[in-house]
Formats: C-alpha cells, structure tokens, sequence
C-alpha cells in the first residue's frame, strides 16, 4: 500500500494510491497515479505531481480491503 497527501489543494488528509500505469504521448510513456484520499477525492494525475506520503491513518479502510468486502 503506498500513501500520499490528498491532491486536493483544500484538504490535506492522507491519500491511496490505487494504481500506476503508463499513458502513451509523442515524447514516450508519461506515468500516471490514480489516488482516493479518506474524504473519497478521486483523482488521475501524473506521477511526478504526487506529494510527500505522510503517515497511515490508524484503523483506515484500504480501497483494496473495501474491494474485498473487508
């Protein structure tokens, strides 16, 4: 599981990073993230946009454990 701030400028709650993948552009592949922060903010933006992983929240609910039902 890897962690992130919320790239929402208003909130600063921690944020998953769901998935890495590679966009196709002229100049090659351009990595992106896909995040969820605790407040459900979704966003796509390029990896290099992500900010500094702060510190897991205690008893927080991955988005991988809501996939599984847990």
């Amino acid at each position: 599981m890897e962690f992130t701030e919320c790239p929402d400028p208003t909130c600063i709650a921690p944020a998953e990073v769901l998935n890495r993948f590679v966009l196709p552009s002229t100049q090659g592949g351009e990595p992106f993230v896909r995040t969820v922060c605790v407040h459900r903010h979704w966003f796509m933006l390029p990896a290099t946009s992500l900010k500094p992983s702060p510190a897991p929240v205690p008893g927080a609910i991955s988005a991988e454990d809501r996939r599984r039902g847990g």
